[in-house]
């Protein structure tokens, strides 16, 4: 997979172990001050001409490439001497781009080489050491530059250069630079690389080398207790499904608040409803998964559950998602959950028209714009995967044709949550991975560790969008889990 400004390739820092940086608008900014005889689109068209490229490779003196550049654009020496003097007295280190690469080789010790590679003539080169700090010019090995070189950025003459100098293995070498033309001459030459924009390209250089799933997890333990539920309109919901949900992903109780009903019941609500009626009645999602992670529950208190499983069904004799007949709600991800319960206890026979139903609606693609509160198909499949994973009889009987489904899914643009739930789904299922999904998801990941911006279900007669930041994360960490998985046992086979 290849990096991209939209990409970023899973695990691709743990094997780079070069980088080489342009200086120019990436290590530092210059422009031309107001009291230059140059303004700032007249420098740009000197360092960018002929006679300067020149000069850079060091074919030239300053002198000759002042005078060649004196007689191009009609500007006297003396003017492009002064101009190009104020605009290095202006020069800017990135800060904060150094930072990192002081923390980062901290972190990976010599393991990790850092090297300089810029289209600059020697006495400018001078200058610009003399304004850089001695321990910043210390995160570079070595400074590889063109008027030594003799070739300039893109020439591959330049890129071989550095290669042969640096001893440079191509394929684990990581190649940053403004200027597109540069990028196309460094991914020739079998290197990664990333075109440089500013400010949010840093952001995009720490996700190179940041572990998604150690700063998923640090995110959920700094907000353990606290990854509650939320609307669309900003309203904290406090439910025990989501909750559930994140503990049964990670198996870790200490991240979630579940409470727990009288005896063996568990409402949705943690209390009275919230943005619906205040008895708010019994459900099959929050029924179906509270056994799986009560030790409390008999086995009786369980076969009772799915007894009262049974009195709310249609006419079809599929079942429902309340218990409560004013509520008769299809939702078929709600009867995926309560067929879950049933494979788990052995009582599958005793399901078979909602079995069919769903077999149905995965052949036909029934859950291509949603269900009734869940609105996506990858979240039906994220409650199909648990039913597979409980029944292997299930799995053989539905499995060759949700392989399929999955698959059509992949490259689909989506949110957070559903493209989590795809990964993960496809990979912990089928061993299946796709590249470009899963580079998606890495770049989904916010600086603080989380993954966001997507909408688990819907509901109320305004059609409340739900988001939890925690499940979504918990679903991001496991998918990549599995995809390291995967790949582990395809490199394990080659």
């Amino acid at each position: 997979m290849i990096l991209t400004n939209n990409t970023t390739p899973l695990d691709l820092g743990s094997t780079i172990c070069s980088i080489i940086l342009d200086l120019g608008d990436v290590v530092f900014t210059y422009t031309s001050p107001p009291n230059s005889p140059l303004d700032h689109g007249t420098l740009k068209r000197i360092i960018n001409s002929g006679p300067y490229y020149i000069y850079e490779s060091g074919k030239i003196s300053k002198e000759e490439a002042y005078s060649n550049i004196s007689e191009k654009f009609s500007i006297p020496v003396e003017h492009i001497s002064t101009g190009l003097s104020l605009a290095a007295d202006t020069i800017q280190v990135n800060a904060d781009l150094i930072a990192f690469l002081k923390k980062l080789r901290q972190r990976e010790g010599s393991r990790l080489s850092v090297y300089g590679m810029s289209n600059i003539a020697a006495p400018e080169w001078e200058i610009l050491k003399s304004k850089m700090k001695k321990e910043d010019l210390e995160v570079f090995d070595e400074v590889f530059i063109s008027a030594v070189a003799h070739e300039r950025k893109p020439n591959p003459g330049f890129y071989n250069y550095v290669i042969n100098a640096g001893k440079l293995d191509v394929q684990r070498t990581l190649f940053i630079d403004d200027k597109r033309e540069n990028i196309f001459t460094a991914r020739t030459c079998k290197m990664h690389a990333m075109l440089w924009s500013g400010s949010e390209s840093l952001l995009k250089l720490k996700k190179v080398f940041n572990d998604p799933v150690k700063s998923g997890r640090a995110f959920l333990k700094r907000n353990a207790g606290n990854l509650n539920s939320v609307t669309d309109s900003g309203v904290i919901l406090y439910e025990n499904f989501t909750q559930m949900l994140i503990q049964e992903l990670l198996e870790d109780s200490s991240l979630v608040n579940i409470k727990y009903g009288e005896g063996w019941k568990t409402n949705f609500f943690q209390g009275n409803g919230m943005l619906t009626t205040p008895d708010y009645p019994l459900d099959d999602d929050t029924m179906s998964v509270s056994p799986s992670l009560r030790t409390d529950l008999s086995k009786e208190e369980i076969q009772n559950i799915m007894d009262q499983m049974l009195r709310y069904t249609n006419e079809d004799g599929i079942m429902l998602m309340y218990w409560d007949h004013s509520r008769p709600r299809l939702e078929p991800c709600g009867s995926i959950n309560a067929l879950t319960l049933f494979y788990t206890h052995d009582r599958g026979n005793e399901v078979e028209p909602t079995t069919a139903f769903i077999e149905e609606m995965l052949i036909n693609r029934g859950y291509i714009d949603g269900t009734y509160y869940y609105p996506s198909a990858e979240i039906f499949f994220y409650f199909l995967s648990r039913l597979l994973l409980a029944s292997p009889a299930v799995f053989k009987r539905l499995g060759p044709d949700f392989k399929q489904r999955i698959a059509e899914r992949f490259k689909i643009s989506c949110d957070s949550i559903s493209l989590a739930m795809r990964v993960f789904v496809a990979a912990r299922l089928f061993d299946l991975v796709d590249d470009h999904d899963v580079s998606v998801l890495v770049d989904m990941q916010r600086s603080d560790g989380s993954w966001r911006e997507g909408c688990f279900y819907t509901y109320g007669i305004a059609s409340h969008k739900i988001e939890n930041v925690g499940l979504t994360t918990a679903l991001a960490i496991c998918a990549i889990k599995e995809v390291r998985r995967v790949r582990r046992g395809l490199n394990a086979r080659l």
